[in-house]
């Protein structure tokens, strides 16, 4: 390899700009990840929910609860800042899940391979 092609090499400059770019797209995927957890506690109490089922929504505190946010460039986190969610999602010992969190992420996994990298 030449010296010229060696010293032309701006491949570290290639990525952060990507990352740049790709960070709108990031936001928007998390926020449809937001909807689709929201919508799946959509359901109104009462009754309880069933043992395996997205909770229903009591106080509407739970949807509240979830939101994202960039961690970096092209990069983003859903959340959920509950006390409760995790004991909801998973279940306990006394508890059977009311998975909403995981239902969510299988529902629109498919729109991570379909991000227009072109506008």
């Amino acid at each position: 390899m030449s010296d010229d092609v060696i010293k032309g090499w701006r491949g570290r400059q290639i990525v952060e700009l990507a990352k740049r770019e790709a960070s709108p797209l990031v936001a928007k995927r998390c926020e449809e990840i937001v909807a689709a957890v929201k919508l799946n506690i959509g359901e109104a109490y009462p009754p309880a929910s069933s043992p395996h089922k997205s909770p229903h929504a009591r106080t509407g505190a739970l949807q509240r609860s979830i939101d994202y946010h960039m961690v970096g460039d092209g990069e983003g986190v859903v959340t959920t800042d509950s006390p409760y969610a995790l004991y909801l999602e998973l279940g306990t010992r006394k508890m059977e899940p009311r998975p909403f969190f995981r239902k969510a992420i299988l529902g629109v996994r498919h729109l991570f391979s379909k991000i227009d990298i072109h506008r």
